[in-house]
């Protein structure tokens, strides 16, 4: 599979309705790919806006994925196992944060990051029943920005493995706020990521009726 790369136009035109409200803005800024069974596996559950008409395939072996709820909550994992648990490392020892090795092992099960690292390893000790109360999402505000730190981990750890850095992708729920959307773009461009993937879950048009 090949990932199509496209930098972003200077006077774009193109539109999208049926990717929702913020459609135009994703087309000028990004690649869009369909989403395939492999990555949806252990992501977190985003209703992904749909498309027949733009599909891209890639054949990375190393990609950060970046998700966003409808309630504008952050979450990130990576493919490859090792990238994950070198990132979590990381940004704990910056945090002065210490695992148990019982919180160690549960953090290898962890499918996806969700946690503020000052709460994980409480969310790592606690119930199921008990997690679902704790707050979700991966903080990336001013003097916060955790998700800078995770990401910079991974593409560090990346570049070692493999020589290169992990590609990024981007899964945004439908009913994310515009506002939110563009944030995230401008975080991006921030951080210096100025190529991604964005998700879109594929619809073939002929069976949708």
């Amino acid at each position: 599979m090949t990932t199509l790369h496209l930098k972003r136009p200077q006077r774009p035109s193109l539109s999208l309705p049926d990717l929702g409200p913020w459609a135009g803005v994703l087309l000028i800024l990004s690649t869009f790919c369909m989403l395939t069974g492999h990555i949806a596996d252990s992501s977190p559950r985003i209703n992904l806006p749909s498309t027949s008409t733009i599909a891209c395939r890639w054949d990375m072996n190393n990609f950060l994925i970046i998700s966003i709820d409808a309630q504008n909550r952050v979450y990130l994992e990576a493919n490859d196992t090792r990238i994950q648990a070198a990132m979590v490392e990381q940004v704990a020892r910056q945090h002065h944060i210490h695992f148990t090795a019982a919180q160690h092992q549960e953090l290898q099960r962890m499918p996806f990051l969700n946690q503020d690292i000052r709460r994980l390893p409480a969310w790592l000790s606690a119930s199921r029943a008990d997690r679902r109360q704790m707050t979700a999402g991966v903080p990336m505000v001013p003097g916060n920005d955790q998700l800078a730190e995770y990401i910079s981990a991974g593409q560090a750890v990346s570049q070692a493995l493999f020589s290169r850095r992990a590609y990024v992708m981007i899964k945004m729920d439908q009913a994310l706020p515009s506002i939110h959307a563009k944030r995230m773009f401008h975080w991006l461009e921030s951080q210096g990521i100025e190529r991604y993937n964005l998700m879109a879950q594929y619809q073939n048009s002929r069976f949708s009726r």
